[in-house]
């Protein structure tokens, strides 16, 4: 009898083990895809970045509370690019399932074809490093390591890169946009190594946003909407048994007049599970606040 019982026992624990791994791989994700999010720092003018550093740091929080951090470092000088980003996790996130990367990205600037981008990240003790190396073809050469298992994920294939760049590429073409309603509008193709999405931008308008405990800035900003379809590459298993629709993406940027340029302030990502939140918190310009 023992034994008719202990069978079921231990099937129902393994399957809530899956459940809940399932539910913080895809919290990760959600918070991964507002991180990159908050990458997109618009720089305003190539003149105004010669030879300049900023450094930017993000709280991400959610269901209000603390759940990552990402730290972005980014370098122009002499015709050239570089963006550094580092992300961990923290808070109860950190608690229930350690997660942290590396993103780092360079290239010619104003963009040109010597674009290289590399990712490193480890989650709950797996590690994996990805790199692209644009080719003079267009496409990218691609390494990860180890690779991505087949029933995952299938490979890009190089028609699809074509026409798209890497993440920070793509952020940093942001930068050359005049105003914000250029800087939210029109489709941008992204591929970061896994994957290759079609990212739509839509300018919602201007609000003024207000300190609170969570962020101190305080002032005028203009609101972006992003939406984004996965073209190739999107993964394969479904989570919670089912497909999961894709996120709204909401980002307030605000302008420096003094660095001629753009900052993402605050990123909120609506999902079916919970509100994402992510908040400027430090931005440091050559060493100054």
């Amino acid at each position: 009898m023992m034994d008719l019982l202990n069978h079921p026992l231990r099937r129902c624990g393994t399957d809530m083990l899956q459940q809940m791994t399932d539910r913080y791989r895809w919290l990760l994700r959600s918070m991964k895809l507002a991180l990159w999010t908050g990458l997109i720092t618009v720089l305003g003018s190539q003149t105004g970045f010669a030879d300049k550093a900023l450094k930017l740091d993000y709280v991400g929080y959610y269901g209000g509370l603390e759940a990552v951090r990402v730290d972005v470092s980014i370098t122009l000088a002499e015709g050239r690019y570089a963006v550094t980003s580092a992300t961990r996790s923290t808070g109860f996130l950190g608690y229930l399932s350690s997660f942290h990367s590396v993103v780092h990205g360079r290239g010619a600037w104003p963009l040109g074809s010597d674009q290289r981008f590399s990712l490193k990240s480890a989650y709950s003790g797996k590690q994996r490093r990805i790199e692209l190396q644009r080719l003079p073809q267009g496409n990218f050469e691609v390494a990860i390591t180890p690779p991505i298992p087949a029933d995952e994920r299938d490979p890009v294939p190089p028609s699809l890169q074509q026409d798209s760049r890497d993440p920070i590429a793509t952020f940093m073409q942001l930068a050359m946009q005049p105003t914000a309603t250029a800087l939210c509008s029109g489709m941008m193709p992204i591929f970061n190594g896994k994957i290759r999405s079609d990212v739509q931008f839509r300018h919602l308008g201007s609000e003024d946003l207000q300190a609170s405990s969570y962020s101190r800035f305080q002032g005028r900003a203009e609101k972006c909407q992003m939406t984004y379809a996965v073209r190739a590459g999107g993964y394969k298993k479904s989570w919670f048994g089912k497909d999961q629709a894709a996120p709204v993406i909401e980002v307030w940027f605000a302008r420096r007049d003094d660095l001629a340029m753009w900052l993402p302030v605050r990123v909120r990502t609506e999902t079916a599970m919970a509100t994402i939140f992510l908040h400027l918190i430090a931005p440091t310009f050559d060493g100054k606040s």
